[in-house]
């Protein structure tokens, strides 16, 4: 302890905490199963992660420049379209201009000029009207008519009516007086109206004064046509010498309408708007206008990008402001992402305006979110699948590996009953699963012979089990055992097999091999030994091949070959036990291949394997050799012990022998009987040796009992029998009477003859008072009240005592009777002629009782003293000639059979012994002793000992007490004790009616006491 504490005190702290720690740290471990399918799903989840993500920002830059590339396609189609509409209006202006100053009238002038302007209308959808302003006021007005009707009048139109001419001339009040002339689509007239009054003056309006003062062509800016309410400009041109103006007006809410087609997405916005701000086109025709003031004042005015709804076109003269030349957007609402481009739109006039595509970032993407998602539903779904097959082939791979690891826990815990059946098409899997399988088949039978060998318990079993075992292993025709006697000076066969030529001595079968003993001399027979001495001498294992050559085989060869049958290869070993002593040899002849029955040589592998089991064999053996040793001297011993206890008193001789014999004989009764008490009592082979112990052991308390009081005839008897000092009392008083007729004869008292009456008298008394006592010592009649009441008188007489009765005894009893008596009377005294004194009180050696200590449950009542020698206490005795004190001592030997067995270290398959052979005295209604046990706790193999206690002694021969009795008599009293429930009436029975009893009787009794039984009497 201290060399420990000093060693711990030396190891600095941290490395003491590093070391325990590393001693209780557990590592964690994880099946393969998990880690396979960990390592699947990880790869494959990362694979499809990888591959989704890059799909997406692929899929999204590639979504982003295809936007980009709508984007241009669509501000391409824009910008042609809307030069595609400027271009043929600016041109038609022009044109007119020119046609305007050729014409010669104006009548051929608005004539040549209807025709151009209906064409210019019907071939551009765009064109609301055409006219011309002069300088004096008037002007000439074509307008296409949409749907049948205008907007820019209340009156009705005429019905079909496609275009509309209007004339103005002014008037002096500067009032117009307008004509209008309807036409169908076939440039049939189909209405007209004259002088209608208005104030409409085409020299008031901005087109006109710009144009007037301008030798280019020019542009308004976008603004609500009067006449229609639609959005639009108008692009006008002066005519020669400033006559006039010509001009368009086109409507921008169809270009609007256009836009709204090239929406890319649900909230797209595409808006044309001037460098001011002033929106041109828009997607949504309906904000493209707005109105202004409040009642009467009230107007309708073309948007700005400021009054558009949504608040990113609120950012877009922001980066018109810009130096930046990159014209693609990117802007944020804060609550949404907008990515377009704003590109210039030159127009004929000169001025610029710009068209602007945005669309939402998340919109945009809507689609490539959605194949996200559907690409992540679909990876997911084959994610699951693919790590379920994952799962499912690391099963595939694992469970093999597993089943091996549990097979291997199962081998660890010795667990091999079923074989190993774990198949893969892995190839290192299928071999590991091969060995295994063989190392758990052979660790299986090594157990199991190992097991078998070491459970048998009959030794020529045990030898036959040995040789079928070595046969096995090796596949080996034939084989057998030979063992050193006892002194060792000779080799015995035991048992011989040849499964081919069908002989078999020794081992389960009556049949002792027929082959002489080898001897082991000193020296060589003419230089040569056996193969078998060869074996012992060495201590060798010896493997042969082509036995019919080797010279010293003969011996092997004349034993095995019968029948034609050669003995070509063997294999012997010695039989080592654990002392290291050759106790035998184990030969086996011949050994085969199992599938092919060919002949082949014994294998090293085998030759270990053989070796191993002939190692445990001849444990094994000498094992059992020594068991049965043991049990052989324990046998002795027990009946060494029983018939010691039969030669201490001839009254018991041959008790503790022939009780074990009629116990075995009513067991096995009881065990082949089909009644329904015995239905289902059998006894194991340990519990025959139970029951054979117990039936030998089952008076060994009798050792203790004193020899006096077993072989006690007289009531007076102690170590010798106390009647002659009686006697010697009797005789004294004889010769005082005697002394008393003579002294009284010489002194003359009397006459003789009265004297010799009187002398006569008293030895008469003498006589019969003497004779009463003898007869009361024999004990054979009951004690009446009367006899008792006479040896009550009779003791009353006295004799005179000279002699001081402490001279020439033990210091034991002298001590004794001076601790009683106290000092010595004077002498001479008188005494009594029958005395119970106070020495003759013998107490217990424990102050207690008996059973002061008493752990085994007795439940005798004791007496109060241990013996009780009074000679008129032992004469009085009613029955027997026993006193209560010595009849206790007797039965006490039952105590003490149970004390001495109970102390014996049996073991476990011997534990019911002391139990067995201490209850034999136990009665089934409780009235038995030394426990007072009832019926429900006394077993049958207890039963079965109480009857055949009772009936030996019944019908013993050899008690010099007691005459013997027939056997009708003690059944008859057996039968007694049956209805009364002492002895088991279902055993008595059985007694009875299988003839137990009859086949004893005929062995063991006299003849004389073999009567004639009634059974049927005996059992109603």
């Amino acid at each position: 302890m201290q060399v420990s504490e000093s060693i711990a005190q030396n190891i600095p702290a941290s490395d003491s905490q590093k070391h325990s720690e590393r001693f209780t740290r557990k590592r964690v471990r994880f099946p393969l199963q998990i880690i396979i399918g960990f390592l699947i799903t990880l790869l494959l989840s990362s694979i499809s992660l990888s591959i989704s993500w890059y799909n997406f920002e692929k899929n999204k830059a590639i979504t982003l420049s295809a936007t980009q590339a709508l984007f241009n396609r669509i501000e391409r189609q824009t910008a042609e379209r809307i030069q595609g509409i400027y271009s043929p209006a600016a041109m038609l202006v022009s044109i007119t201009a020119e046609l305007e100053q050729a014409q010669n009238t104006e009548a051929a002038q608005h004539q040549n000029l209807f025709h151009a302007f209906i064409a210019a209308l019907r071939g551009n959808p765009y064109l609301a009207s055409i006219y011309i302003g002069y300088a004096d006021g008037k002007h000439y007005l074509v307008r296409t008519i949409r749907d049948g009707k205008d907007e820019w009048s209340n009156a009705n139109l005429p019905v079909n009516t496609a275009f509309m001419v209007q004339y103005g001339a002014q008037r002096g009040d500067d009032q117009q007086e307008i004509s209008y002339v309807y036409f169908d689509s076939n440039l049939k007239p189909v209405g007209r109206q004259e002088g209608v009054d208005s104030n409409y003056d085409p020299r008031q309006r901005s087109w006109y004064q710009t144009a007037i003062n301008s030798a280019n062509l020019i542009q308004t800016a976008p603004y609500i046509f009067f006449t229609t309410r639609d959005v639009g400009i108008t692009l006008a041109r002066r005519l020669p010498q400033a006559s006039g103006v010509v001009a368009v007006d086109l409507r921008l809410n169809e270009i609007s309408t256009e836009l709204s087609s090239h929406l890319i997405t649900h909230s797209t916005e595409v808006v044309v708007f001037n460098s001011e701000g002033t929106v041109i086109a828009y997607s949504d025709v309906e904000q493209v206008s707005r109105h202004a003031g409040e009642g009467d004042h009230e107007s309708l005015i073309t948007a700005h990008l400021s009054d558009l709804h949504n608040p990113v076109l609120h950012q877009l003269l922001k980066t018109l402001a810009s130096d930046s030349q990159d014209r693609r957007l990117n802007i944020s609402t804060g609550t949404q992402e907008w990515i377009g481009t704003l590109s210039p739109l030159p127009l004929q006039s000169g001025e610029t305006a710009y068209l602007e595509i945005l669309s939402p970032h998340d919109e945009l993407l809507a689609p490539l979110e959605k194949i996200r998602a559907e690409s992540v539903q679909i990876s997911l779904a084959l994610l699951s699948i693919s790590i379920l097959i994952g799962w499912w082939i690391s099963r595939r791979i694992s469970l093999p590996i597993h089943l091996l690891a549990q097979e291997a826990r199962e081998i660890r815990k010795l667990k091999l009953d079923t074989p190993i059946d774990v198949h893969s098409h892995i190839n290192e899997i299928h071999t590991l699963s091969e060995t295994m399988s063989v190392m758990k088949a052979s660790i299986q039978q090594f157990i199991e012979i190992g097991k078998a060998l070491s459970t048998e318990k009959n030794m020529d079993h045990l030898l036959e089990k040995i040789l079928l075992e070595a046969q096995q292993v090796c596949n080996a025709d034939a084989g057998s055992i030979c063992l050193l006697n006892d002194d060792e000076g000779k080799l015995e066969f035991s048992i011989f097999r040849n499964d081919k030529t069908n002989e078999f001595y020794g081992g389960s079968t009556a049949n002792f091999p027929p082959f002489q003993p080898i001897f082991l001399s000193n020296k060589k027979v003419k230089g040569r030994i056996t193969v078998t001495e060869s074996v012992v001498r060495s201590g060798k294992t010896l493997a042969l091949e082509g036995l019919s050559v080797i010279e010293d085989s003969s011996e092997i060869r004349q034993r095995f070959e019968r029948k034609d049958y050669q003995c070509i290869t063997m294999l012997a070993l010695p039989l080592i036990n654990q002392r290291s002593e050759i106790i035998g040899v184990l030969e086996l002849i011949n050994a085969r291949q199992p599938t092919t029955d060919e002949l082949i040589g014994f294998s090293p592998a085998v030759i270990s394997f053989v070796e191993a089991l002939s190692s445990s064999a001849a444990i094994a053996l000498d094992n059992r050799r020594l068991l049965k040793e043991q049990k052989d001297l324990l046998d002795a011993v027990v009946q060494m012990l029983a018939g010691a206890i039969d030669a201490k008193s001839h009254y018991t001789s041959g008790h503790c022998q022939r009780v074990p014999i009629l116990a075995h004989e009513l067991a096995i009764e009881a065990t082949l009987s089909t009644a329904a008490p015995f239905r289902d009592f059998t006894l194991s082979e340990e519990q025959w040796y139970e029951l054979y112990l117990a039936s030998w052991l089952h008076d060994c308390g009798k050792v203790t009992t004193p020899e006096y009081v077993v072989d006690k005839a007289t009531k007076l008897e102690t170590i010798y029998n106390r009647i002659h000092k009686i006697r010697l009392r009797f005789e004294l008083l004889w010769r005082d009477a005697e002394i008393n007729y003579l002294k009284a004869l010489s002194e003359g008292d009397n006459s003789k003859q009265v004297l010799q009456e009187r002398l006569n008298t008293q030895t008469k008394k003498i006589r019969e008072d003497y004779a009463f006592v003898a007869e009361c010592n024999i004990g054979e009649e009951r004690m009446a009240a009367e006899k008792i009441s006479r040896l009550n008188e009779i003791a009353t007489q006295t004799w005179r005592r000279n002699l001081d009765d402490r001279l020439g005894i033990s210091p034991k009893e002298l001590s004794r009777k001076v601790s009683i008596q106290g000092a010595q009377p004077t002498l001479p005294t008188n005494e009594p002629l029958l005395a119970n004194k106070t020495e003759h009180i013998i107490p217990h050696r424990n102050k207690l009782g008996p059973f002061a200590d008493n752990p085994y449950g007795f439940q005798m009542d004791a007496p109060k003293y241990a013996f009780n020698l009074g000679e008129l206490y032992n004469l009085s005795t009613e029955h027997g000639t026993l006193t209560k004190e010595e009849r206790f001592k007797i039965n006490e030997h039952i105590v003490q059979t149970i004390i001495m067995l109970k102390q014996l270290p049996f073991p476990k398959a011997l534990r019911h012994v002391p139990d067995w052979a201490g209850s034999h005295h136990e009665k089934l209604d409780g009235s038995g002793y030394p426990r007072h046990r009832f019926a429900d706790s006394i077993s049958i193999p207890e039963r079965i000992m109480t009857i055949a206690d009772i009936f030996e002694a019944l019908t013993a021969s050899d008690r010099p007490y007691k005459k013997s009795k027939s056997v009708s008599t003690a059944l008859k009293i057996m039968a007694q004790m049956s209805k009364e429930n002492k002895i088991c009436p279902h055993l008595y029975e059985l007694f009875l009616t299988s003839g137990a009893y009859s086949r004893y009787a005929d062995e063991y009794l006299l003849p004389e006491q073999i009567d004639k039984v009634d059974i049927a009497a005996l059992l109603s």
